[in-house]
């Protein structure tokens, strides 16, 4: 298929070069033509219901085939910074759009008439991805309603995909969604102007700082681990005891001594 810019230059063809009113009829005539070609890929290629998006799909997937044509070969070094700039953006702007699509079904609750569980499950198995990709992806849909100056920023390339991505991890956790509602405009600016890693660490230690005990208390998780064990030696029948206990179960001195003692033989030889 010819490329939608493949006409005549203006000035040329019939009426072309004498500077009447045919050139702007001979532009509204290529102009025409781009659209209608342009509205046939669209339905050649895009199946989405909505006609408007179905088309936007379309030309930017014309627009990633002349870029592919053209090919990639930067001039020089400074050159090969301003490619990766650019492309960069408009990797960015895909993954926020693939987030923000995961968001809609989510919403939507679009995913059950295939008998999927999520929104992640549906994605997951019709764009045949990772387990983990599919959760980054809702983790960073999910972040739209807590940081949203921070999403429209990704959504414009502005921020990278590994920030907003960072962001979403801590957002996941319920008892750190609050705190960062209200820290979105910070986010945004360390996101503008820290690199992926430094951002990434930053974020990690905030939401420590936010959430410092976790879901539960160490002491709390410690005493649902509790355990003791007693184990006989089977060459001379003595037996040895060991167990765990959280701080203050092993610290009350009725729990030790039936730790120690045992059993009512053991208190009593302990009472001679």
């Amino acid at each position: 298929m010819a490329s939608i810019t493949d006409f005549e230059p203006t000035g040329s063809g019939p009426g072309g070069g004498n500077g009447s009113g045919d050139g702007g009829a001979l532009a509204a005539l290529r102009l025409r033509l781009a659209t209608d070609e342009l509205a046939a890929w669209s339905a050649a290629k895009s199946a989405v219901a909505d006609v408007a998006a179905g088309a936007a799909l379309a030309q930017a997937e014309l627009a990633m085939d002349e870029l592919f044509e053209a090919g990639f070969d930067p001039a020089d070094s400074r050159d090969a910074v301003v490619w990766i700039e650019e492309l960069d953006r408009l990797g960015r702007r895909v993954d926020a759009a693939q987030s923000v699509l995961m968001g809609a079904i989510q919403r939507r609750v679009l995913h059950t008439a295939d008998g999927h569980g999520s929104a992640k499950i549906m994605v997951r198995h019709v764009a045949r991805l990772t387990e983990a990709e599919a959760s980054v992806r809702a983790k960073t849909a999910r972040l739209a309603k807590d940081a949203p100056k921070v999403t429209a920023a990704w959504q414009a390339g502005e921020v990278s995909t590994c920030a907003v991505r960072a962001l979403g991890r801590v957002d996941a956790n319920p008892r750190v969604a609050a705190a960062l509602c209200q820290r979105d405009e910070e986010f945004l600016a360390d996101a503008q102007t820290m690199d992926a890693k430094a951002f990434g660490r930053k974020v990690h230690r905030w939401a420590r700082l936010v959430d410092e005990d976790g879901s539960e208390p160490p002491n709390e998780r410690n005493h649902k681990k509790r355990d003791v064990r007693l184990v006989q030696n089977p060459f001379d029948l003595s037996w040895e005891l060991s167990g765990f206990f959280g701080a203050g179960q092993g610290g009350e001195p009725r729990v030790s001594r039936t730790v120690i003692c045992g059993s009512p033989y053991a208190a009593r030889a302990s009472s001679r």
